[in-house]
This record gives C-alpha cells, sequence and structure tokens, in this order.
C-alpha cells in the first residue's frame, strides 16, 4: 500500500571527494554514497549490511499489539527496480499452528537515486493484508516482515504480539540513528507533577505576581524489556524529536525527555528504565466560555 510508504531522501548522500587543492586539481576524485548513522555500527561489510538489514538498532525481533503503530525502514538500491513486502503469519489454532503467508505491499525505486524507505507494518494492517478480522488477534502468536528484490531478500523481522494487559501505555514516536521513524511503548506507571516558579513585586503597592513559569512533568517507567532493548532504548533517549500518539484518536504531541534513570543490569535481573519528560509546546490547551465581569460586556474604561 503506497501511502503506508515515506522516503526519506535526507537519509542518504552523494559525496565526491576531489584530490589536491583547490588551486592546483589534479583532476582526481572519488565519489561514494553515504548514510544518516549516528551510531557505533561494527560490521565488516557495510553493503552486506544495507542489504540484508533493516534500518534499527533492534535487531530481528520486538513486541507489539494492536494498538500499536509499527514501522520498518530499509535502503533501496535504484539498480533493484521493484521491491515486494512480504509478511508471513502465525496463528495458534486448537491442535496445530497455521501458517499464513501474502504479499504486503511493493516499493518501486524511482528517480535515478538510491534512498532510504520506511514503511508502516502494524499488527491493524497485516491483518487487514491476510484479511482477518481483529477476532483473530486472540490467536495470533507473532508474524514475520522482510523484503524481496530482484536478486536477494532481507533477513525477516519478527514481531511478537503481547496479548498481556497493562494499565497504562504511553506510545512514542521517535527518529532512530539512522533518521528513521520508529516507535517504543512504555508500559509502566506513570506519575505526572505540576511545577510553578513565580516572580512577585509589588504594583502601585501591592504585591503582585509578575512572571510565572508553570510545567507539567511525567515520570513514566518503560516496564519490563530484554537486555537487547535496553541498548536499543538510548536511541529513544538520544533522539532529536520524541511525540506520543493517542493510538485511537490519532493526536500527537511533542514532548522534551529532561531527565533519564538507566541502568544496565546482568541478565538474571529485571531490565527496566524511567525517564521524565514534559510537552514542548509550553502553552495550555483549554478552551472555556468566559463568564462574568471579564465577558464581552465588560467594559475597558471601568476604573
Amino acid at each position: 500500500n503506497q501511502s503506508r510508504v515515506t522516503e526519506n531522501w535526507n537519509a542518504v548522500a552523494s559525496v565526491t571527494y576531489l584530490w589536491g587543492t583547490e588551486s592546483m586539481p589534479d583532476n582526481s576524485s572519488t565519489t561514494y554514497t553515504a548514510i544518516y548513522c549516528n551510531t557505533d555500527m561494527r560490521v565488516d561489510d557495510v553493503l552486506y549490511f544495507l542489504k540484508k538489514n533493516f534500518l534499527t538498532n533492534l535487531q530481528r525481533v520486538k513486541s507489539t499489539s494492536i494498538s500499536r503503530k509499527e514501522y520498518l525502514s530499509f535502503f533501496a538500491f535504484e539498480s533493484k527496480g521493484a521491491y515486494r513486502i512480504s509478511v508471513r503469519l502465525f496463528l495458534q489454532q486448537p491442535t496445530i499452528i497455521t501458517e499464513l503467508t501474502a504479499t504486503y505491499g511493493y516499493i518501486y525505486v524511482q528517480d535515478q537515486r538510491d534512498k532510504a524507505v520506511t514503511f508502516e507494518c502494524s499488527l491493524a494492517s497485516v491483518l487487514e493484508a491476510l484479511q482477518l478480522s481483529n477476532t483473530d488477534i486472540v490467536n495470533v502468536l507473532h508474524y514475520d516482515i522482510w523484503v524481496e528484490y530482484s536478486d536477494g531478500e532481507t533477513f525477516y523481522y519478527r514481531y511478537i504480539v503481547d496479548h498481556e494487559y497493562y494499565k497504562t501505555t504511553n506510545h512514542f514516536l521517535f527518529f532512530n540513528s539512522f533518521g528513521m521513524a520508529e516507535t517504543f511503548t512504555a508500559t509502566g506507571n506513570t506519575n505526572t507533577k505540576s511545577i510553578a516558579e513565580y516572580t512577585f513585586g509589588n504594583i502601585q503597592h501591592t504585591y503582585r505576581k509578575l512572571q510565572q513559569n508553570y510545567k507539567k512533568e511525567t515520570n513514566v517507567l518503560t516496564g519490563i524489556l530484554t537486555e537487547k532493548e535496553m541498548i536499543w532504548l538510548d536511541d529513544f533517549f538520544m533522539s532529536s524529536v520524541v511525540a506520543m500518539y493517542n493510538a485511537f484518536t490519532g493526536i500527537v504531541d511533542e514532548y522534551v525527555i529532561t531527565e533519564i534513570d538507566k541502568e544496565e543490569k546482568t541478565a538474571n535481573e529485571i531490565q527496566f528504565a524511567s525517564f521524565t519528560m514534559r510537552r514542548a509546546k509550553n502553552i495550555h490547551s483549554v478552551s472555556l466560555k468566559s463568564f462574568g465581569v471579564f465577558d464581552n460586556t465588560f467594559n475597558p474604561t471601568f476604573e
């Protein structure tokens, strides 16, 4: 479905290196393609990595549910032409496990340019592609996503369906170390406190509030994570943009992470982290009808 696809042109650049100096060039040059990466990648063959992997630091396995948005990104080479996205879903039946496979969509590389491509692969979209209803969710174990091209395919990415009920869930959208859109869901407790800082002074012999800085800070627990998720969480904390989205209304609000508390423990201990955030927009989103002396009948000449 092309409506679920985003092309990321800014993540890819063509670089030409000229030998010599500006005043005395020797007409030698080297041209190469660079992709945005803000992480320490220990790979021997970058080209092989781009052909076989999705652009995320959380490799191969991620937890999801029907209320979460999921996105995957990959590097699309102009020379490969068309890319086919495939999905394989596993259903738990009373006595057997059923495997369903289908084509999820196609992506075409045009404009004679390599590019990074992001597409949505949420559980709800996968169920729609396989012509399943939401009542089938309880039987879904996991599903795999992979991309096929003319002379190969990527490794599959597995989404394990989390059927646990959480009293609190906070869904976040952020840009990972490759500059691609990704999501994270915190399932731990959330506490919000209001903080007000005031500056006071005397105006005409009356003590007045001159200035105020009112803010709400929310402390969020991530919930229990795996060791790999704890490492991947740094992408979320270091992201230039973090937004929280409502899974039912689709409303997105940008937030700023102001404090983190993350301690990587041994595999024998429960892994989790916490962070504090506040809304990026420092305004009050309140719309109320005025009553009394300050309604539209107020006389500005009154003293």
